[in-house]
Formats: C-alpha cells, structure tokens, sequence
C-alpha cells in the first residue's frame, strides 16, 4: 500500500482484496472430473491444450496471427511447447495422463492428423485453464477449423468440435459463445472468473478502480491488461495477462518516493502469497448485494438478507429468474460466487418445481417465492415499530 497516496489507498485496497486466487491442484482436479464425466464427448476423442499461435516458430516466421495460419498445414499442433509456460504445460500434462489412462477411447495432444484419421476420431476437444479475453480461444479453434480435411470431416458429421475452459471471463464467455452451434458443438466453462467489470462493487467503487489502474499504470495501454479487460484471476501457475498493470509492474512513481513495491511481480506470485493461491482464496458471497445489483434494491435483496446463509443462494436465484435474467454465469458474476454452486442450486430448484429447464419460473416457485416475500415485509415492519 505504500505504493499510494493515502487517499488511493482504500481504493488500491478494494481491487486487490477483490482477487480471486485458484490452486493448480483445484484446476487439474476438476477439468480431469469434468473429461471423466458422463459421455459429452462421442468416442474416440482427442484431446489438446489451447495453444497461442505465436508459440509456434513456422507461425511467427509466416507473419504470425495476421497471416491466418492452419492447424496442420502452417504449425503442427503437436509441436513441443517452445517453453514450459504455466497454462498450456498443465494442460498438455493432464490430457497426455488422460489418454495413457485410456488408451482405447482417448488421444493425447500428441496425435497427428494421420493418427486422427485411422483412429477415427469423432470428438476433438480444446482445453485451456482460463480465457480472459477469448481471443486465443478463438484463434486456435479457427486455425483447426481452418483445414480443409478436418473442415471435410465435420462438414460430413464425422468429426466435431469442442472447447472446455476451467474458468472464463463473463466477456469472454459471451464472445466465444459467438459461434455458430454448427462450428462448435459444446462449450464448457467450469467457473466465471471476476474483472473489473463484474466484481460486485458499485459504480462509484468501479470508477475510481478504473480510474486509479490507468493513472498510476506504467503503460497506459495496458492499464487494464490485455485488451482492457481488467481480470481478477489470480492461477498458482500462472499469473494472466488480463490482470490491471498496477498489480503487477516492478516499477512506477511511489507515494513515499521509494522503488515500486510490486503485488505480483513480473505476473509471478511471491511467497507472501502462496498460502493464498495454494488454498484458493475466493472473496466471500455477496447475495445480499448482486440481489440489490439485479433488482434494484427490491424484494430479492430483502430476502437475501431475511433468510439464512445456507439459504441465501437458493432465494438469490430464484428471485432473478422470477425478475427475467437466466444466465447462470452472470448470477454467479454477480454475486461473486461459483458458477458449478449456482448451476447446483439451479438444478436443486429444477427438483422442487420452482423453476423449469429454461429457467422460467413455474406458479409454485412464484408463490414460494411471494411468500417468504411477505414475511420478510412483515419482519421488517415489526423491526421498524420497535
């Protein structure tokens, strides 16, 4: 905190009390569950680690990203990772033990388009820990389907595209969700990850957080990370490049006149802060708030703040799809809270019959939902008269 002038502080004190921080293990753990589970992928299916196209020497060498390389015709996405960069080396690590696990229905980031077509691949999975902006995502999908024998394949229904994200920003989340159901037939983000833009503050608070990150970045253009999107995603492995400069540059004008004391220097995390990223520290739930956020301070926020902890979460979600907003990543944005507990809830919900697949809510729900409502009016008013 020294880095600011006293009246920065409580504002420099918001931004980085807002991070979110995720352990390796949490991240290999659960996209290693989520490939095991059920039957999303059609077998036999191939798996590989978003890469970015600048990783590779042919592509760069070619005019790099401009040039609009093809996956197995300028670059070989079975190339070895040039370095051992955090994000594409856990994921190639986790889908190499995947298929050795299960040789008989699954390939490694090691398959070639030969080894595709004489296995007869049916599914083909992109996998990356975190997209901040989606545009890596999106690139490398597009350089795959960019080839005209795999493009052949899924045009005849043989082959089909999927990508799997551990966490993704809510931007980026709707970016990717662009794409036309025919190019891409599953995408699953597992978590929503927190940005400057949806991390549960008010307006004023956002302001001031913006307004700070671009007067004392060192780099205006990158004074809320990469393309501006301002993450607050914080990996053990690695540090994203999404994430406001001020976080992380090692140098810049200091309140006390003393050299910049960086937070996470060069996107790397200190041990001061490894108990942190070790043990996935989260900012706490906040349903009282996101309910103010989405319902303009009415009957939701009342109810959140009326019934119990454990019960928040539920009346929460049911309370904005009564209100029409129905995207599970935006509630769980909102509330800074986990996107597989919020579709938990959605499907606890589902089991009641107060909301249907869609998110609607049904006439039982309602009436749930009015009278709980009314019970908290009555409270209050009995507070009041007190």
């Amino acid at each position: 905190m020294e880095n600011f002038y006293d009246k920065e502080r409580e504002t420099a004190a918001l931004l980085i009390d807002s991070l979110r921080f995720v352990s390796t293990g949490k991240v290999r753990t659960e996209l290693e569950n989520e490939i095991l589970s059920g039957d999303r992928y059609q077998k036999p299916v191939a798996f590989y680690p978003i890469r970015s196209l600048d990783d590779f020497p042919s592509v760069i060498k070619a005019g790099g990203i401009e040039s609009k390389p093809v996956a197995f015709k300028d670059f070989s996405p079975t190339e070895p990772l040039r370095v051992a960069p955090g994000s594409e080396a856990l994921a190639a690590n986790l889908l190499r033990t995947i298929a050795k696990a299960y040789p008989e229905a699954v390939m490694g980031p090691d398959s070639d388009l030969a080894t595709l077509r004489t296995r007869r691949c049916r599914s083909i999975v992109l996998v990356e820990d975190y997209a901040g902006s989606g545009d890596q995502c999106l690139q490398y999908l597009q350089s795959w389907l960019a080839n005209r024998t795999l493009r052949s394949w899924h045009s005849f229904g043989w082959v089909r595209f999927h990508v799997l994200l551990h966490s993704v920003a809510p931007k980026a989340h709707s970016f990717i969700k662009l794409l036309r159901p025919r190019d891409l037939k599953t995408f699953t983000a597992l978590e929503v990850a927190p940005t400057v833009d949806d991390a549960g503050w008010t307006a004023e608070q956002m302001k001031r957080v913006k307004k700070l990150c671009h007067r004392r970045a060192a780099n205006r253009e990158l004074a809320l990370g990469h393309k501006g999107s301002g993450g607050l995603l914080v990996m053990q492995h690695t540090v994203p490049d999404n994430l406001p400069m001020i976080l992380w540059q090692t140098g810049g004008h200091t309140a006390d006149g003393q050299p910049w004391r960086p937070f996470l220097p060069n996107r790397s995390i200190p041990p001061s802060l490894g108990f942190l990223a070790s043990n996935s520290y989260a900012p706490p739930t906040d349903y009282p708030a996101a309910a103010d956020r989405l319902d303009d301070g009415r009957v939701t926020a009342t109810l959140a703040e009326r019934v119990g902890p454990r019960q928040q979460e539920k009346f929460y979600v049911l309370g904005a799809c009564i209100r029409g907003i129905r995207q599970t990543d935006r509630l769980a944005a909102e509330a800074r809270a986990s996107l597989q507990g919020i579709k938990r809830t959605v499907r606890t919900l589902q089991g009641w019959g107060y909301i249907d697949e869609r998110l609607r809510p049904t006439d039982c729900g309602r009436r749930a939902f009015a009278r709980h409502a009314a019970l908290g009016s009555v409270l209050r008013i009995m507070s009041v008269a007190r």
